[in-house]
């Protein structure tokens, strides 16, 4: 059950701090007992006239009584703000800020203005014969591979959410890419293991036993992403399930380190 309130505000210092963020995502809210920690992304501050490109996230408590209590405050996406903040000790993740007060909106600052032109501007690149656009929203590059009798989405996180550059998840991806056949019966193999047994308890009565290779030959692939952490490359295998499991997907994924390491349904 999630802390009340009063846990989550005992996390931020009591000093107050003056930033200026450029906000490129909203609506995150963790509903409490009592309350609610409302939240938005953040990627670009300046702070102590110094730009930096800190992606965090920004945070208020809301407060249930007799009377709603706590200010609300809403940031519009792609906005420029001024803010008196909180930050979260120690942290935890990506940077957390407790708003005390909203100062001003639609902030020229020159580095975030800069920033925000940059941050909007549309990035593709062709990669293994693949146009990938950058999505800086989510990190990641996206596009629709057609090779071979495949028809997928393909997703290629960048190395620090909303930069450009992929690092390690490029050489995995090009692999993947090269000799996606090979994936794709590894995947499904490994499905098959983990799944099979579910899948048969899932059937209908009068429907006869699943075997490995009934199982593997309705999966259809959808899509693959690939990211990085650290040295290992990271990477998810998403597959229709031909109603073996009422139309939920079938996802699989691994690390190079481990081979695949889960097979799960989701959707």
């Amino acid at each position: 059950m999630p802390q009340r309130t009063d846990y989550y505000l005992k996390q931020y210092s009591d000093t107050e701090e003056e930033l200026t963020v450029f906000v490129v995502g909203t609506g995150y809210s963790l509903k409490l007992p009592d309350g609610s920690r409302e939240s938005v992304v953040y990627f670009g501050m300046v702070k102590d006239s110094v730009f930096s490109k800190e992606r965090g996230m920004l945070d208020w408590i809301r407060h249930n009584g007799l009377l709603f209590k706590g200010k609300n405050y809403h940031f519009d996406k792609y906005g420029i703000y001024r803010v008196r903040a909180s930050r979260q000790e120690p942290a935890a993740g990506l940077p957390r800020w407790l708003v005390r007060d909203v100062l001003a909106k639609d902030v020229q600052d020159t580095d975030l203005l800069a920033w925000k032109e940059h941050y909007l501007t549309p990035k593709v690149i062709e990669r293994q014969g693949v146009e990938l656009t950058l999505n800086r929203d989510f990190g990641q590059y996206e596009g629709y591979l057609s090779k071979d009798g495949y028809e997928c989405n393909v997703y290629l996180e960048t190395a620090d959410r909303g930069d450009e550059d992929v690092g390690r998840a490029g050489e995995l991806y090009d692999d993947i890419v090269s000799r996606l056949a090979w994936w794709d019966e590894q995947a499904r193999q490994y499905a098959a293991e983990k799944l099979l047994e579910t899948a048969n308890d899932w059937r209908d009565e009068e429907d006869p036993e699943l075997t490995a290779d009934d199982f593997t030959r309705r999966m259809t692939l959808t899509g693959f992403s690939v990211s990085s952490k650290g040295t290992l490359g990271l990477y998810s295998f998403f597959y229709s399930d031909d109603e073996m499991f009422a139309g939920h997907e079938i996802f699989c994924e691994g690390d190079t380190e481990h081979g695949f390491t889960d097979s799960s349904i989701q959707g």
